[in-house]
């Protein structure tokens, strides 16, 4: 699990520095390296100072800036280990897999993105609405939060913010809430300490994700809405090797390279209301493992956008309601400038 999460740190930390599994799983404690290049670099850097010679430079000083070099680095390193190891737990708790991690990752993402437009429409966005993403970022961003938020209460403890629920009218009429969770994740801890203000605080939520995200997200980060886009283009439609594009909103959809995937694309974009069992795939269209072709579209559909692999149903092979693709609009030809009148 723990590797999964490296291996996706651009995702769970946009913008920040690739770590490497080596520095990350490094045991902060061990025997520093060498100092020998970081004691000549000291060194270098303050003989560039007007004035100032290397000789001049005492073994003291350069001990110093090694010192807190050193601390610094261990320090950010401890923090990146403790963080990893909270989401470790957190991804084992909900039960999501190693394999499944891109995607929830991309998915919390999105969940975000989608929190910051909300607070975007506005200065007063509807509290209900910012709570039940907060709660859905904070506890499992797969799913939407299907309990009322007001019944929610949060509490700032010192291992993270636990978030109880009243059970029943007279549990709130007593204030007697049940415990739930506890979510230990620092940016969860402030989204949702400010998303439960009264009011909640828009502007030092907004700051917290853009923060998160290194400026504004894109529209086209936030979760899948009915005013989704999905789009296709079958630029070669040829029986033996078809060629079939697919769009969520501008985002190109990436396929494993495979002929089965384009034909079956090819007959499902043309034909959006067909339903496919094995057999018929094999005697109609020579698509020998119906479940996995279509198993791979739903992979690639959900890595392009979390939420998109359920689009494609499996039971048997079909759009869900609602969710076909339409033909991608080609924009116009630009007017030559010589034939106009």
């Amino acid at each position: 699990m723990r590797d999964a999460l490296i291996s996706s740190l651009d995702q769970l930390i946009p913008n920040r520095t690739p770590i490497s599994n080596q520095r990350v799983t490094q045991n902060v404690t061990q025997e520093a390296p060498p100092t020998e290049p970081i004691r000549q670099e000291s060194a270098d850097l303050h003989a560039a100072r007007p004035g100032k010679k290397p000789s001049k430079i005492s073994e003291a000083q350069i001990t110093r800036i090694i010192d807190a070099v050193r601390e610094t680095a261990t320090a950010d390193a401890a923090d990146v280990a403790r963080y990893l190891d909270n989401l470790v737990q957190h991804l084992d708790i909900i039960g999501c897999s190693p394999d499944e991690v891109p995607v929830y990752l991309r998915m919390r993402n999105q969940t975000l993105a989608s929190l910051y437009f909300l607070l975007m429409k506005g200065p007063r966005p509807s509290p209900m609405e910012l709570r039940s993403l907060a709660l859905r970022f904070a506890l499992d961003a797969r799913k939407p939060i299907v309990v009322d938020v007001r019944q929610c209460v949060i509490q700032l403890t010192p291992k993270g913010i636990q978030i109880s629920a009243y059970k029943s009218p007279v549990g709130q009429l007593l204030n007697f809430p049940q415990a739930a969770a506890v979510v230990r994740d620092p940016l969860a801890v402030r989204v949702l300490q400010h998303a439960f203000a009264e009011p909640p605080h828009v502007d030092q939520l907004i700051s917290a994700i853009e923060g998160h995200f290194g400026g504004p997200p894109k529209q086209s980060d936030t979760l899948c809405t009915d005013n989704t886009a999905f789009t296709f283009e079958i630029i070669d439609g040829t029986s033996t090797k078809p060629r079939v594009q697919l769009w969520i909103d501008d985002r190109e959809v990436s396929f494993p390279i495979s002929s089965a995937i384009h034909k079956l694309l090819r007959e499902l974009c043309r034909n959006p209301q067909m339903e496919l069992s094995g057999p018929d795939a094999k005697d109609l269209f020579q698509i020998t493992n119906l479940s996995k072709t279509a198993g791979e579209i739903r992979k690639a559909l959900e890595l392009t956008r979390a939420g998109a692999g359920c689009w494609l149903q499996t039971n048997r092979v079909r759009w869900a309601d609602g969710h076909a693709p339409r033909p991608r609009s080609k924009k116009p030809a630009r007017e030559n400038g010589n034939n106009k009148k």
